[in-house]
């Protein structure tokens, strides 16, 4: 990955106890301009992020 650059996680790896594939769906990517296209997934409970926390997260 170039520094200057952004790129979604494989979907397999974990981040703060959830699956990539958890928190996206599989399709979504990150194009050079920034832009990003697919879904995030709402998660009704990631606490570990934040205890009690909810909404939708981007890994990167």
């Amino acid at each position: 990955m170039a520094p200057d650059r952004l790129e979604v996680p494989p979907k397999g790896q974990e981040l703060l106890g959830k699956r990539t594939s958890d928190l996206i769906s599989d399709d979504t990517k990150i194009l050079e301009s920034g832009t990003v296209l697919g879904t995030l997934k709402y998660n009704s409970s990631y606490d570990g992020y934040e205890k009690g926390s909810k909404g939708y997260y981007m890994p990167l």
